[in-house]
């Protein structure tokens, strides 16, 4: 993996960096200056509205002061041998550590997720998921652990993919994680069997026949195949086709049954009312799975 810069944004609301550690073994092993940042909003637009004279500026004064603090200690923790430098934006933090990225520019984001349970954890949006839907570079997605992580140890890699073009994509940046860390790689497909309406959970929709599903699940074997034999040798593959009702379950079901280190996969960036019509399976699989996500924006 060449990278000469990686991106790391620096909460304030997170007392442990759960995802400082990997993002520092990454600068370690490709050599790359890793940028530890923190976007500052204003929560109270509507400040103006106020009589009592507010002054803005020394707010933002007074949070650049704690934010420097917070990202001196986030560089203390890296260690010597990782080159840092500290950056303090201002702005809505998803779009500031997008247009971050662009103008460093950056080779990958690394950020936490925040572990959330039941519907909560399907339903609620965060920074995180906004930035890897938005980026143009890879976002890696790193879930809190129960223990102290102390680097990131990868060796199984899982690959989603529907072997649409933007899906495969990310292929690239697969094989080249389990080459750096000599791990194995799994390619997997999910064959949709049928779907059910949120909206009324006592309809679904046609299920299609299994003399159709061992078809289609013969074909699909037959293209990861063809993916696989097109991989260099240095890195180990194997294939797996799973039916179910919802991909972005059954990959994170199958990243846990293979114990997986990793999931790369593809997004589609889809924004605005194309991203509520559709949803994002890579969002979802952020929120669902118990390891760490790399995305790669689909051209």
């Amino acid at each position: 993996m060449k990278m000469k810069r990686i991106l790391y944004p620096v909460e304030l609301s997170t007392p442990v960096h759960h995802g400082l550690p990997a993002a520092a073994e990454l600068a370690r092993r490709s050599g790359a200056e890793l940028l530890l940042a923190n976007a500052i909003d204003f929560p109270y637009p509507y400040m103006s509205q106020v009589s009592v004279s507010f002054d803005i500026e020394r707010y933002y004064g007074e949070m650049e002061e704690a934010v420097e603090r917070r990202l001196r200690e986030a560089a203390e923790q890296t260690g010597e041998d990782v080159s840092t430098r500290t950056i303090i934006l201002r702005g809505n933090p998803a779009r500031r550590i997008v247009e971050l990225a662009n103008d460093e520019p950056v080779d990958l984001i690394v950020m936490p997720t925040h572990a959330r349970k039941g519907f909560e954890r399907l339903l609620v949006g965060s920074v995180t998921e906004k930035v890897s839907r938005l980026s143009k570079v890879p976002v890696l997605t790193i879930p809190p652990t129960d223990e102290p992580s102390t680097g990131l140890e990868i060796n199984r890699v899982l690959f989603p993919t529907d072997f649409s073009d933007p899906a495969d994509s990310a292929l690239d940046d697969a094989l080249a994680v389990a080459s750096e860390f000599g791990a194995d790689l799994m390619m997997v497909h999910v064959i949709t069997i049928g779907d059910q309406d949120p909206g009324n959970p006592d309809w679904a929709f046609p299920v299609i026949p299994t003399e159709h599903l061992d078809q289609i699940e013969r074909a699909a074997t037959g293209e990861l195949e063809s993916r696989e034999r097109g991989t260099p040798d240095r890195v180990s593959v194997t294939t797996r086709v799973v039916r179910g009702f919802d991909p972005s379950v059954e990959i994170a079901r199958v990243a846990a049954e293979e114990q997986a280190d990793l999931i790369v996969m593809a997004t589609h960036g889809h924004t605005g009312l194309m991203h509520a019509l559709l949803g994002s399976t890579t969002g979802k699989v952020i929120r669902l799975a118990d390891c760490p996500v790399w995305t790669v924006r689909a051209n």
